[in-house]
């Protein structure tokens, strides 16, 4: 077994997209990641995930990552009926990290 520290994972919502509508408290979520994984939701959202790199440049000033993936259930059709769709995060997932890690 390893002695290193757990790691935690925090999901932030960053709301519908205007880095002023941003909450203080996903701002400080924010500011305790190291590491940061932006989900794209396909071609037609690049936008989407530029402006989440956006809002983390103006409101971070230390060290962070981004880690760039595709959405499986970004652009999957949604189903009717008795079946729940799969709902996809619309922020970013962070992994704070310590620094011995």
């Amino acid at each position: 077994m390893s002695d290193a520290p757990p790691r935690h994972i925090l999901v932030i919502g960053m709301g519908a997209g205007d880095p002023d509508h941003l909450t203080l408290a996903a701002i400080k979520a924010m500011r305790r990641a190291q590491v940061f994984f932006v989900l794209g939701k396909g071609r037609e959202k690049e936008s989407l995930t530029r402006l989440r790199r956006d809002i983390l440049a103006e409101h971070l000033t230390g060290p962070y990552r981004v880690v760039e993936a595709e959405d499986p259930g970004g652009t999957a059709p949604r189903t009717t009926g008795g079946a729940t769709p799969r709902r996809s995060t619309t922020g970013a997932t962070a992994a704070p990290t310590s620094a011995s890690a």
